[in-house]
């Protein structure tokens, strides 16, 4: 997500089924950010690894919480990430009805 691209903390729809959908949305507009779609679930479901940190826990209420990220994942030491100057932070999940 550029910075550039989310003027008032703009957000994206992820994935729409039924009553439910999923956006991302930029939070911190002082850098541009890069997540994989691996974070975004583990996000919503708490992963293999399940924890009380995932919106799953949010039932039917929906909910939103910054994107679980695991910063030693390969994919965020890449050169072309690393020179797209991309940090894996500053990007919120939340779940809605829709």
């Amino acid at each position: 997500m550029k910075a550039a691209d989310a003027v008032g903390c703009g957000e994206w729809l992820l994935y729409s089924h039924g009553t439910a959908a999923a956006y991302a949305k930029k939070i911190d507009l002082t850098y541009d950010s890069s997540i994989l779609f691996e974070e975004i679930a583990n996000t919503i479901d708490g992963g293999s690894v399940a924890s009380s940190t995932n919106l799953l826990g949010c039932d039917y209420a929906g909910g939103s919480l910054g994107a679980q990220v695991n910063t030693t994942a390969k994919a965020y030491s890449a050169k072309s990430y690393v020179a797209a100057g991309y940090k894996p932070a500053g990007i919120l999940v939340k779940v809605v009805k829709a």
